[in-house]
């Protein structure tokens, strides 16, 4: 099967959905041939391109945001006719593709590009102003975006719909859009244990290799509701009976005000607790951080956990996760319950990407089985 993947940006390390689809293509890659357009990227000023290799190199085309709509789609067309591809699957996130994340006639470029081609659409996100205590300004924003997904819907007809989560699916069923669902895969892989490298951390925290310690891990970035004292707190409660030294490591990248709220944590704790965020590291030197810890608080909220990858990793890892926050959108409590149950049922093995890679090629396959039948069906008739 040829498949054409459709990102807003896919620069390495920029873009989470870029990365996210480099990787399922890296998997796919296995058994079918892969493209990817950066149809909206704003990491190139001129159009960047590589042929694909049929298993061996995935093929890109980068179009600058810079062009003219006009000429970005004859751009992504003409490099989609060359290749010919069974499958064109949009990756959708909003503000991808519109930096106010209103890209009105979106359904047109699509619609151009695609040309009666199969189509598959992932909703990575969806719309703002889902709860009704969101803010007047989400509110008309959620409106107009909503209007743009359906008007995107209708004109495309995709013949497959996927999002991540329980809470996507949920919203996208109250406007008769079907979705099924393709939850995340872990973004960090299980590396060989690195001893060189880890004896480097434990000297710089200064810990002794020959003593127990509790680590806990706090990984990837921080927000005003990640609640991560109130998690390290919850740790601290369930093991007061025992006279082991807790260690909290914050590792990845993370914004200045993430970096300021780890500094207040050290402050506070540090009279009893070893505290320290260590930076940004390669995969491979993540997977051994990860591997050291005995439990890891999520930053990311109750309410969004299904799309988290740093959630999945941990999880890929066999880790257990405390989550701090775990305030939900009322009108929607029960389905993101739901999820999040089966979420912590699965087994560690059904975060790795190979796993999602198979279950978005039995989607795929199955889609176009329907697809080939229902032409057969009209064609009889």
């Amino acid at each position: 099967m040829t498949i054409v993947f459709l990102c807003g940006s896919i620069e390495p390390g920029c873009d989470g959905v870029g990365d996210y689809t480099r990787r399922l293509s890296k998997e796919l890659l296995i058994n079918h041939k892969v493209s990817i357009i950066g149809l909206n990227d704003r990491y190139v000023s001129a159009v960047q391109q590589r042929a694909s290799r049929d298993r061996a190199q995935i093929g890109e085309y980068r179009i600058p945001a810079s062009i003219t709509t006009k000429n970005r789609i004859a751009l992504a067309k003409d490099w989609i006719n060359q290749i010919n591809p069974d499958v064109i699957s949009l990756q959708f996130v909003i503000y991808s593709f519109h930096e106010k994340g209103l890209p009105f006639g979106f359904k047109n470029t699509i619609g151009n590009i695609c040309n009666e081609r199969f189509l598959h659409i992932m909703f990575h996100e969806t719309w703002l102003g889902v709860t009704k205590s969101a803010s007047f300004k989400d509110k008309i924003y959620g409106f107009l975006q909503k209007r743009i997904i359906l008007s995107l819907v209708k004109t495309s007809q995709p013949r497959l719909i996927t999002t991540t989560n329980g809470l996507y699916k949920t919203l996208l069923s109250e406007v008769n859009i079907t979705a099924k669902i393709v939850p995340l895969f872990s973004n960090i892989s299980i590396a060989d244990k690195d001893e060189v490298f880890l004896k480097k951390i434990y000297s710089e925290l200064n810990l002794d290799v020959n003593r127990s310690y509790y680590i806990v891990g706090v990984f990837g970035n921080i927000y005003n509701d990640s609640n991560i004292r109130d998690g390290i707190i919850e740790f601290e409660n369930s093991k007061k009976s025992e006279n082991i030294t807790t260690v909290v490591l914050g590792f990845g990248k993370i914004s200045e005000r993430a970096a300021s709220i780890f500094q207040q944590l050290h402050f506070e704790f540090s009279n009893r607790i070893i505290i320290k965020h260590l930076g940004e590291f390669e995969p491979k030197q993540l997977s051994n951080l990860i591997q050291i810890l005995d439990v890891a608080i999520s930053p990311t909220p109750a309410k969004h956990i299904g799309k988290s990858g740093v959630y999945a990793a941990l999880r890929l890892h066999g880790k257990a996760v405390i989550i701090p926050n775990t305030k939900l959108f009322p009108e929607y409590e029960h389905e993101i319950m739901d999820f999040n149950k089966q979420l912590e049922l699965r087994s560690a093995e059904s975060f790795d990407v190979a796993n999602v890679a198979k279950d978005f090629s039995r989607l795929i396959s199955q889609a176009i089985q329907n697809s080939n039948s229902n032409k057969k069906l009209s064609t009889t008739f």
